[in-house]
């Protein structure tokens, strides 16, 4: 898996980086499906001072997941996209794979 970070009009901490990196290895572990994951945390300039935007994209072998959250910290937007993006993988895998997940797995 290619992994890709990126800030936008924003800086990251590497707390953050270490989150998701983590998080993406937690996320593609034991099924190795996900071929490359960007993610973007974004400070857009025409809304409310202090809010930060995360966009988390996931490609996989004949799929594509976006998600896009808003926080008020970059830690805060992080982590709510990043577990909304596994809720979306989740499901894709259960479809996919024809099968109940366990939540351990992602």
């Amino acid at each position: 898996m290619r992994v890709h970070i990126a800030a936008e009009r924003t800086s990251l901490a590497p707390q953050i980086l270490d989150t998701i990196a983590t998080c993406m290895e937690h996320l593609n572990a034991p099924y190795q499906d996900i071929l490359h994951a960007r993610i973007t945390l974004i400070e857009p300039e025409r809304l409310l001072p202090g809010y930060h935007e995360a966009r988390v994209t996931l490609i996989l072998e004949g799929k594509t997941l976006h998600v896009t959250r808003g926080g008020p910290s970059p830690r805060r937007a992080t982590g709510a996209a990043l577990e909304a993006v596994a809720w979306a993988l989740r499901g894709f895998r259960t479809r996919a794979y024809g099968r109940q997940l366990s939540a351990a797995h992602g």
